[in-house]
């Protein structure tokens, strides 16, 4: 960004932020619920938002609001959670009306602050987002396209908003505040469209043309006055991957996160630092499963900057979703293949390698070869094999276990990703494997795959 940009930015947000409060009122035609709500994202990280204000809605449906707000932000408007997307801006004075059953699409603005938020009500109707279609694009093509999304935005927000004359503050705050976020938009798919592009036609991520990473020049990945904005905070993750794996593809003598660490440590400060460190902490434990190497990183956060706020969040998710190594394993009881009821607990005194897979999972197939030679090498050890399958289809399951002759313990549950058991062990991708140990305590909650050293960790435990 340039420097004159960020003094114009930083000026302006000084004296919108002078004016302290904003007067919301409205009609809500149909409401489907008694109360409005007025709420603003205070962590995208965690998806957690902060109600500023709420009213009870009279016998017509109307409101009225006023409350503080420091400084010019995205906002969201609720009722019966039903949400309207606003940007409000210390000293805004906005009445609108809106369908309750629709109200991010019926919504229309007057007063002061109304350019902006009848911009954004009418951007919210167009579909701006790629398909897998579009990432299935020749790379020419792909790009054409994102360009030409962008140009279109930009143009819209310059003649909805008159960009091009002189305007009141909040106006030209605002163009500017989008036009950044429509910038980092339009980088986000560019650096997603490699890797989205090799998963869905099976190329090489890495056959991109000469320059096609020159864009990333032209951007700063530690814009204060965007920390707020999702697509800003998106393209710090991206980039910063983007930047790690470039190192690492140099010298892969070491692993890919210890360039992402060096990287983050050496080329980030401050709020956007924490930012990055939660974000990778958050995807390390959820996403991959990796307890052990996550609590690493939130360490890292709690030395780097003790006062963060993202270390009260990340420990939370750490509490309620994680089940951490030297915890107890959660019981529970499913059919196995001929209808009986089987609960883990039938196994104390043995060590329980536990997978839950599908029929329609094409990695959980691929690991099949593997997993039948290690029952073999392991069928007379204190070990149990204990499939869980979260297929749809029990017909499905049942043939492919009959077809394969797949050993060990089977077990199906309802209900996929949503089921009790899933839920409960945290099963958001598959295959996953668990290790428990004899007294059902977790050994590994993110276990090798058969074919990933699993024999391994299963002999280092039947040796103890």
């Amino acid at each position: 960004m340039k420097p004159i940009l960020l003094v114009l930015l930083t000026y302006l947000m000084n004296f919108l932020s002078a004016q302290q409060t904003v007067k919301l009122s409205g009609t809500i035609l149909n409401p489907n619920a008694d109360k409005v709500y007025l709420r603003y994202y205070s962590d995208y990280l965690f998806n957690h938002q902060e109600v500023v204000d709420s009213a009870v809605l009279d016998a017509n449906g109307n409101f009225n609001m006023e409350f503080d707000w420091n400084n010019p932000r995205p906002a969201l408007f609720y009722n019966a959670g039903q949400p309207a997307e606003l940007f409000l801006t210390p000293g805004d004075s906005l009445f609108f009306t809106a369908n309750a059953g629709k109200i991010y699409n019926t919504i229309r603005h007057t007063g002061k602050g109304s350019p902006i938020n009848n911009y954004l009500a009418e951007e919210n109707l167009i579909d701006k987002n790629p398909t897998f279609r579009t990432y299935k694009l020749a790379e020419k093509e792909f790009i054409a396209w994102v360009d030409t999304t962008y140009d279109r935005a930009i143009r819209r927000l310059y003649k909805n908003l008159s960009l091009n004359n002189k305007q009141d503050e909040r106006i030209e705050y605002f163009g500017q505040y989008q036009k950044l976020e429509l910038n980092y938009a339009r980088a986000n798919r560019k650096v997603e469209y490699p890797v989205l592009h090799a998963a869905l036609t099976g190329k090489d991520a890495s056959q991109v043309s000469p320059g096609y990473y020159d864009f990333l020049n032209t951007l700063s990945i530690d814009d204060s006055l965007t920390h707020a904005a999702p697509e800003y905070l998106q393209f710090v993750e991206n980039y910063v991957d983007y930047q790690s794996y470039k190192l690492y593809k140099q010298d892969t003598t070491q692993l890919p996160r210890f360039y992402k660490k060096n990287y983050i440590e050496t080329n980030t400060s401050g709020e956007i630092k924490d930012f990055l460190i939660a974000a990778w902490a958050n995807d390390v434990i959820i996403n991959q499963g990796d307890y052990e190497r996550g609590m690493e990183l939130i360490k890292w956060l709690e030395t780097t900057s003790p006062g963060s706020k993202y270390l009260k969040d990340i420990n939370i998710v750490v509490s309620q979703l994680v089940l951490a190594p030297g915890t107890q394993a959660p019981d529970f009881t499913l059919p196995d293949i001929k209808g009986h009821a089987v609960s883990l607990s039938d196994f104390r005194g043995k060590i329980v390698y536990l997978d839950f897979w599908s029929t329609s999972c094409g990695p959980c197939r691929e690991e099949i070869p593997a997993a039948k030679e290690l029952e073999k090498s392991l069928h007379e050890k204190d070990i149990v094999f204990l499939a869980v399958s979260l297929d749809k289809s029990q017909k499905a399951w049942k043939n492919l276990i009959k077809k394969e002759g797949l050993p060990g313990i089977h077990l199906r549950t309802d209900g996929i990703f949503d089921s009790p058991i899933a839920q409960e062990y945290r099963v958001i991708g598959i295959p996953h494997y668990y290790l428990i140990d004899e007294n059902g305590i977790i050994i590994d909650n993110n276990a090798p795959r058969p074919s990933g050293g699993a024999k391994e960790a299963i002999q280092k435990e039947l040796i103890k």
